[in-house]
């Protein structure tokens, strides 16, 4: 894809869909893009450095590595970068992996390097999964409660029970 020098060890350019978009880095052209999964029209480009590895996508952000050892992070749907973090290393051509609000990037000097989106992208987890774990944990006392309330019943119905057998 696109004009430019061989790049040797050259067994890159996998693409990943998101939102109906294709996003894939060149190696040889040295240019990350994205295109309309529909109609194939480029909607921009991003040049950078060699990059072998697959992005990852995340909350309308992509991520991508290139052979000089940096992730960047762009807005899908303009391609600006939002964010960059130098890692130390020559990264592994497998590339980025999110889990759990946090991007995890291997190494061809066996390391992983593992650090929260936030960390480059400049925002915090969103306001949806904020407000999922905030429910979940209302959710989790209302179970807590009504158990105890149910134990608490079961326990006066037991006494009142003896207290008519004794009677």
């Amino acid at each position: 894809m696109g004009k430019g020098d061989f790049v040797k060890n050259n067994k890159s350019g996998a693409p990943i869909i998101y939102k109906d978009n294709i996003y894939v880095g060149s190696p040889i052209a040295k240019t990350f893009y994205s295109y309309d999964l529909k109609t194939g029209k480029q909607l921009w480009k991003f040049k950078d450095e060699v990059m072998k590895a697959p992005p990852v996508a995340n909350d309308d952000i992509v991520y991508f590595t290139n052979t000089k050892g940096f992730v960047y992070a762009l807005d899908a749907k303009t391609g600006e970068q939002v964010g960059r973090k130098e890692l130390n290393g020559k990264l592994a051509p497998a590339g980025p992996v999110i889990i759990n609000d946090t991007l995890f990037v291997g190494s061809q000097d066996s390391k992983v390097y593992a650090f929260p989106l936030s960390d480059i992208n400049g925002h915090q987890n969103s306001g949806e999964k904020v407000k999922s774990e905030q429910e979940t944990n209302e959710t989790q006392m209302m179970i807590i409660m009504s158990v105890l309330i149910l134990v608490l019943v079961v326990l006066l119905f037991l006494v009142l029970k003896r207290r008519r057998r004794n009677s």
